[in-house]
């Protein structure tokens, strides 16, 4: 951290992994607000925090808006409110994905027999139907 109260821009970029663009698009969608401007931004403790938790939401797949919500939940109802609500999040996320992975199975399961019956030779040409093809 430099000794003028805060993170420059390179150290945010090289903590976070972070392109220029990628902070300045949310500076610009309002998630983060540094202080000074141009060259002279600086990015407190609560900043980098900020970024951390917007990016462990777009990891878990939550959109901006969901993010910005979660995140001001924090200067409206207090850590324990935010802390709860992404229990929810996560609950919610974790269904959905269950359900992505039963549908999945179910659509392998679909394919795994019709490929099974792609690969035995032909009794004609004695060739499997996928090399017959090439």
């Amino acid at each position: 951290m430099t000794g003028q109260g805060g993170f420059t821009r390179s150290e945010v970029y090289e903590m976070l992994g972070l392109t220029h663009r990628a902070v300045g698009h949310y500076e610009n969608l309002e998630r983060i607000s540094p202080a000074g401007r141009g060259r002279e931004k600086r990015y407190s403790r609560r900043e980098i925090t900020r970024l951390k938790l917007i990016l462990r939401g777009r990891r878990f797949g939550m959109s901006l808006e969901e993010i910005r919500r979660w995140l001001n939940l924090y200067s409206e109802a207090g850590k324990l409110r935010q802390l709860m609500a992404w229990i929810d999040i996560a609950d919610q996320r974790l269904d959905a994905l269950r359900a992505e992975r039963a549908e999945l199975a179910q659509k392998t399961g679909n394919f795994r027999p019709c490929a099974a019956r792609l690969r035995k030779p032909s009794p004609a040409t004695g060739m499997s139907r996928r090399t017959a093809t090439r």
